[in-house]
C-alpha cells in the first residue's frame, strides 16, 4: 500500500484564492480576528503556513489585528495532565524543571504551523500569561495583550474580554469549536466550572520559580455543542477552502452563547 505522503497532488490553493474566501465571507480591512487552523486538513497551499498568514493579514490590512493562542501547554499543574496522565512521584521534578514561560521564544508546536509562522513575525506582542498567553499581531495587538493576570486565564481582565469590546470576528480552518480559544469567556461568565490551583512555571523577579494561581477548571469539549445550537440558529458562515470546512462567527455571540449553554446544562 502506497504512502500518502507519495499521493499525487490534483488541486493546489494559492494566496488568492484564500484572499477571494475570506472576503466573501466578510472579514475586510480593520477587523479583529480570532484564528485557528489545521495546514495539514486543507490540502496543498503554495507557500505553506507563511502562505496562509500573508493572506489573512492583506485582507485585515493595517487597521486590522489577528489573534492567536500562544498556550505552553505543558507549563501547568501535573496533578491535572490527562493525554497521558503522569504518575505522582513525578510532580516535584515537572514543577521544578519545566522550561520557564518564554512569549516569543516559546515551544508553540502544539499550537500548529500557522501559529509558529506568527510567533516568528516581526510586532507580534504576547500576554504574559505563562500557561494561555495570547499573541497579537496589527493595530489593536498592544492593547489586547498588555494586561493578562495569572488568576484570570480567560475572564474578564484577559485578551478575550478585550476582543469582545472590539467585535471580534472568529475564523476556524479545518477544527472544530473545541478549538475557540474566545468562548472560554462564556464558560467563565456562567461560573459553572469548579475552581483549581493550579500552576506554572515562570520568571518571578530575578529567578525562576513555580507559581500557584486560582482558576476555574477549564474544559473545551462543550464548545462543540454550543457551535452546532450557533449554526441552527444561521449565525455560522460555512465554507470550503480546499479539503477544509471553514466556519466564521462573531465572537460576541459564541461568548454569550457559550454563558447560555453552560448556565441552562450545568
Amino acid at each position: 500500500m502506497g504512502s500518502l505522503k507519495n499521493k499525487e497532488i490534483s488541486s493546489i490553493i494559492t494566496i488568492e484564492d484564500v484572499k477571494r474566501l475570506l472576503k466573501n465571507i466578510g472579514i475586510q480591512n480593520g477587523d479583529v480576528l480570532e484564528v485557528h487552523a489545521s495546514l495539514k486538513s486543507i490540502g496543498y497551499i503554495l507557500g505553506g503556513a507563511n502562505a496562509l498568514l500573508d493572506a489573512i493579514l492583506e485582507v485585515l490590512g493595517f487597521e486590522g489585528t489577528l489573534v492567536m493562542s500562544a498556550h505552553s501547554i505543558d507549563n501547568s499543574e501535573p496533578a491535572y495532565f490527562q493525554n497521558p496522565p503522569v504518575d505522582i512521584s513525578l510532580f516535584k521534578s515537572i514543577r521544578e524543571n519545566t522550561p520557564s514561560f518564554k512569549g516569543k521564544f516559546d515551544d508553540l508546536s502544539g499550537m500548529g504551523q500557522l501559529a509558529i509562522a506568527l510567533q516568528k513575525r516581526p510586532s507580534v506582542y504576547f500576554s504574559s500569561h505563562p500557561q494561555v498567553s495570547m499573541m497579537a499581531h496589527g493595530k489593536h495587538a498592544k492593547w489586547i495583550t498588555q494586561s493578562h493576570p495569572l488568576n484570570d486565564m480567560f475572564g474578564l481582565k484577559s485578551p478575550l474580554a478585550k476582543m469582545v469590546e472590539l467585535k471580534a470576528k472568529v475564523l476556524l480552518i479545518g477544527v472544530e469549536y473545541n478549538s475557540c480559544t474566545g468562548m472560554h469567556l462564556g464558560e467563565y461568565l456562567s461560573q459553572k466550572r469548579p475552581i483549581v490551583i493550579q500552576g506554572s512555571r515562570m520568571v518571578v523577579g530575578s529567578k525562576e520559580d513555580w507559581v500557584k494561581f486560582l482558576s476555574y477548571d477549564f474544559d473545551s469539549d462543550d464548545f462543540n455543542q454550543v457551535g452546532r445550537i450557533m449554526e441552527l440558529d444561521n449565525k455560522v458562515s460555512l465554507n470550503l477552502l480546499g479539503n477544509s470546512m471553514v466556519k466564521s462567527f462573531d465572537l460576541e455571540y459564541a461568548v454569550r452563547s457559550t454563558q447560555k449553554y453552560f448556565e441552562e446544562n450545568f
